[in-house]
This record gives structure tokens, C-alpha cells and sequence, in this order.
């Protein structure tokens, strides 16, 4: 019973609304009909107003003082069809151009896109600027790809369009109220074309940067971080943000960009050298950890931190990791003796490519490194030549070891190598051992006097006359 008169009484409600709904329509339609009189009645009359007749009148030059005063009325929609008439004139109403800039800061979107669209009608030979300022315009616009559009072109530009730069940020800064699921790609490419303007300017993007690092898109944070690299040293700011995303990003890519961009920055970034540690020791994606290693390095070469983490995985058991440590390790020069030990074992053990950067590491020790020289020597007679090459390199940096080690003729016996490249820097080595022996005198003088390759005669006739001055052994 109860119950019957629950849907008695909402049934009766329902009634009541529908019958006040229909009673009130009437009123709410001519309430629109009104309005759309009046906004008409404006729309047509305006021209009138500033004393055009009809249209025809507007396409007169002698229309353009009354067209930029109509380019100031209090109603939007006269100033907008004002720029429009503007913009039919074309490059004689170039006149208007100062006028129309100002358009550009309107309070109304539709008045801001028709004085761009005027501008570009007009053109103008005498304000190179005025594409900026027309593309910068267009970022505003409801389409995504049109936004996107000019962010492109403004990223062409280059440098010359960094007025864009305040409009590339409001982009950035609109991480939840844009209009499309896929502004993010207009985000990205507004990150982009701050980097191609570069700094200074680049510089005032910086905090809308480090906000993007947190965004939901992870293209937006990768372009973000990547563009970080080349706003100026301001960029140091970042380096929390970018170092957080190093240790907790859960996409690999942006991982792996962060850590490469903390390299760039350089010394600044030695906040995130705890994080590029962690990265290199546990992240499972081996680029990551490649970028990790060569950004240690490039942060603080003599880090004891970084050093023992790049000397352990020397033997991890990624190739990828391998070599990155390797390269690393190359960068920190005399630091890397500590790693002496590890860089030997992979030069003898592991494949050519790390040989090759073992090789280098050891030569960029110094003679701190003579320990590894019977290994280095080894490699004299390897099949590939960067390897020989990189081997005797190494062995000039280190030096010849006492006398009677041999050294000086494993390096003599390169001066009949295949390889240009190995015989040239044979012969470098040799000059830098500075040993007068005849034997050495004369495998070089006949390079000097026979070798095809005329920066080897010519580096070997040099040190014949540099050994020759010194006393013989």
C-alpha cells in the first residue's frame, strides 16, 4: 500500500515537472529568438556604423582608417570581421600590421585568430618577426594538430622565435585542461622546439619542464628530460627530478634518457650519482645501465662511488653492460687504476669490442698499468685491427718497461702491419719511447723512404731525426 503511493506521489512529481518545463519553453524560446536578434542586428550593422555601405567599400585602401578604429570597438565581433577585412586587402593594408600585433593579445580567441590569419595575408617585408608571431598565435588554436603544426614550423626557426617561448610554456604547463587526448603530442613537440630555440631563452621554460617530468604521458616526460639537455646550465635546477625518474620511472626509454641527460649536465648532476649506481647495479634493461655507467663518468670521473660500481661490472654478464663499464672507465683516465685489475682480466678474456675499450682504459691510466702490458702486447698479433691499434696506443701511454723487456720490438714488429692506422701509430709509439737503437733506426728509416702512405713517411722520417739526436742504446 505504502508503496503505491511512493510511485503515486513520484508519478505526481514527475507531472508537475513536465507541465511547468512545457508551460516556461515558450518563454526560454523567445528569449533565444531575442537574442540571436540582437546579436544579428549587430552582426549586419557594424559596417555602418564606421561608415561602410556595403562590403565593397571595405575593399578600398581608403576603408583602412576606419577598419583599424573598428579593430578597437568594445564588441568582439566588430573587431573581429574588422581583421578579417584587413586581411582581404592583402599586402597593401601592410599599415595595419602594428595594429593587428596588438590585435594578438585580445581578450577573444576568435579576434587573436583572425588578426594571425590578416598578418599572414598581408605579410610584411619590414618585421621578420611577423611569422612568430603569427605561428605563436596558432599554438593557441582548438585543434590539436594545427597547434602542433606551428610548433613545428616555430621549432624551425630556430633561435629567432624565442618571443614563442611564453606560449610553449603555457603548452607545457596544460598538463589536465586540454581539449584532446592527444595534446600530448602537441606537448612534446613544444619541448622540442624550446630546445631547437635554445639558450638563453630556452632557460625561462625550465620549471614548466621539470612539471612535465611528472606528467601521465610518458612521450611528454621523455621529451621533457631530453630537452633538459640543451636549455643551458640552468638545467642543474632539474637534476632531482630527472634523477628521481632514474631510480622510479616505470618506462625504460624515459629511464634511460634521464640517465643520459644527468651525463650532459655533467659535475652539476652529482646529486643523481646515487641513483645512476642503483641504476647500474639493479635496473634490468642493460641500455639503462649503459647509460647509468657512461653518465657516472661523465659526472664525476673520480667518484670511489661510481669507480668500484663500473669496475664490477666489468665481468657482468651482459655484453652491453660490459662495454659500457669499459667506456666509462675509458673517460675517467688515471682514476680507473683502481679497476687495473678487472680491465686486464677483460682484455684477455672477453670479446674484441671490450678488448678494444679495456685497451683504451688501460692507455688513459698511464703507467700505473705496466702490470697489464704482457697482455696488452699480446693482442699485437690480433685478427682485428682497431684492437691493434688501441693496443699499441695503450702501450705508448704506458711506456716501455725497463730495459730489455722486449717491448720496443713487439712495437717494431707492427711497423709491417696491414693496416695503415696500426703501422702510423706504431711509429708514434716508438718516437715516444725515444730508444736510439739501430735496429729501430733503421725499420724506420725504410718506412720513411718506402711505405705508399705519406703521413706514415713523413711520421717516420721525423722520428728517425728526433731518435738520432738522442744517445744510442
Amino acid at each position: 500500500m505504502y508503496g503505491n503511493h511512493k510511485k503515486q506521489g513520484n508519478y505526481n512529481n514527475n507531472l508537475f515537472f513536465e507541465n511547468a518545463f512545457i508551460n516556461i519553453r515558450p518563454f526560454f524560446l523567445l528569449l533565444s529568438l531575442m537574442l540571436l536578434f540582437i546579436t544579428c542586428s549587430s552582426c549586419t550593422q557594424w559596417h555602418k556604423i564606421y561608415g561602410f555601405d556595403d562590403k565593397k567599400q571595405m575593399a578600398e585602401l581608403k576603408a583602412i582608417p576606419n577598419l583599424l578604429n573598428a579593430l578597437q570597438d568594445n564588441y568582439w565581433f566588430t573587431r573581429k570581421q574588422a581583421a578579417i577585412a584587413l586581411g582581404d586587402l592583402g599586402p597593401q593594408a601592410e599599415e595595419a600590421i602594428p595594429t593587428l600585433i596588438r590585435a594578438l593579445d585580445d581578450t577573444n580567441y576568435e579576434v587573436r585568430r583572425e588578426a594571425a590569419n590578416a598578418m599572414e595575408k598581408i605579410g610584411s617585408s619590414s618585421n621578420e618577426l611577423i611569422p612568430v608571431l603569427i605561428l605563436t598565435n596558432r599554438l593557441e588554436s582548438k585543434s590539436w594538430s594545427e597547434a602542433l603544426q606551428a610548433a613545428k614550423e616555430i621549432g624551425d626557426i630556430g633561435p629567432k622565435a624565442k618571443d614563442a617561448i611564453p606560449a610553449l610554456v603555457m603548452i607545457l604547463n596544460n598538463e589536465h585542461d586540454n581539449w584532446s587526448v592527444h595534446y600530448p603530442l602537441t606537448q612534446i613537440e613544444a619541448a622540442r622546439t624550446v630546445a631547437k630555440i635554445g639558450p638563453p631563452s630556452a632557460g625561462d621554460a625550465i620549471p614548466a619542464l621539470i612539471n612535465c617530468l611528472d606528467y601521465f604521458s610518458p612521450g611528454v616526460r621523455e621529451a621533457a628530460v631530453i630537452t633538459l639537455r640543451d636549455v643551458g646550465k640552468e638545467a642543474k635546477m632539474a637534476v632531482p627530478a630527472i634523477a628521481n625518474l632514474v631510480a622510479k620511472d616505470k618506462v625504460a626509454v624515459v629511464r634511460m634518457e634521464s640517465a643520459k641527460t644527468l651525463g650532459i649536465i655533467g659535475p652539476d648532476a652529482d646529486f643523481g650519482m646515487p641513483s645512476l649506481v642503483n641504476a647500474l647495479n639493479n635496473d634490468k634493461n642493460p641500455y639503462v645501465c649503459q647509460e647509468a655507467a657512461l653518465a657516472m663518468a661523465k659526472i664525476d670521473p673520480a667518484s670511489q662511488l661510481a669507480l668500484d660500481a663500473l669496475a664490477r661490472h666489468l665481468v657482468d654478464f651482459d655484453p652491453i653492460i660490459r662495454i659500457a663499464a669499459a667506456k666509462a672507465l675509458v673517460t675517467t683516465g688515471p682514476h680507473a687504476k683502481f679497476a687495473i685489475a678487472p680491465l686486464t682480466y677483460a682484455l684477455d678474456n672477453d670479446t674484441d669490442p671490450i678488448r678494444i675499450e679495456a685497451a683504451k682504459a688501460l692507455g688513459n691510466i698511464g703507467p700505473d698499468a705496466k702490470w697489464s702490458r704482457p697482455v696488452i702486447t699480446k693482442w699485437f698479433d690480433g685478427g682485428d685491427e682497431n684492437l691493434r691499434k688501441e693496443a699499441v696506443i695503450a702501450i705508448g701511454k704506458i711506456g716501455p718497461g725497463e730495459k730489455g723487456s722486449g717491448t720496443d720490438k713487439a712495437v717494431m714488429s707492427l711497423l709491417k702491419d696491414s693496416s695503415p692506422d696500426v703501422r702510423l701509430n706504431a711509429v708514434n709509439t716508438l718516437n715516444t719511447f725515444a730508444i736510439n737503437k739501430p735496429e729501430i733506426i733503421e725499420a724506420l728509416q725504410k718506412l720513411a723512404d718506402s711505405d705508399k702512405n705519406i703521413d706514415i713517411k713523413e711520421a717516420a722520417a721525423s722520428a728517425v731525426e728526433k731518435l738520432n739526436l738522442l744517445p744510442q742504446q
